[in-house]
């Protein structure tokens, strides 16, 4: 029982990881153009 709760939060932590991956990637992206922006 406690093992299965385990594997689930271990499953959504990675799910977590992963957005927080690809929104951090966004926000470089969109701080990049910005930056460009300024530079123009």
């Amino acid at each position: 029982m406690r093992d299965a709760h385990i594997r689930k939060s271990k499953k959504l932590g990675s799910k977590t990881t992963y957005f927080m991956c690809f929104a951090v990637k966004i926000l470089f992206i969109i701080h990049s153009y910005a930056v460009a922006w300024e530079c123009l």
